[in-house]
């Protein structure tokens, strides 16, 4: 389907972007000034806070992905069901 040199090319990008990333987190980050440890009690709180909305809405999408997958199951298996009937 592809050939050598598209496969080639592939491989470089993925390679050269493996780099860039290594060296994005190795570069050390400049001092800007501002200091976040200072209110660690604030960040802590609001860290629980996240992750107790996102933990909320993660199961929100689970709950509605296994109904719309439910249904989408039953719709295929009908089709499946009317096209062998049409046999």
């Amino acid at each position: 389907m592809f050939g050598w040199k598209s496969k080639l090319m592939l491989l470089l990008i993925v390679y050269f972007a493996g780099i860039a990333t290594a060296v994005y987190f190795i570069v050390p980050v400049e001092d800007n000034g501002l200091d976040y440890e200072e209110d660690t009690s604030y960040s802590s709180v609001r860290s629980k806070e996240i992750a107790q909305k996102v933990s909320v809405k993660l199961h929100e999408f689970v709950d509605v992905a296994r109904k719309a997958g439910g249904e989408a199951g039953n719709y295929i298996r009908e089709k499946f069901e009317e096209r062998e009937s049409d046999i």
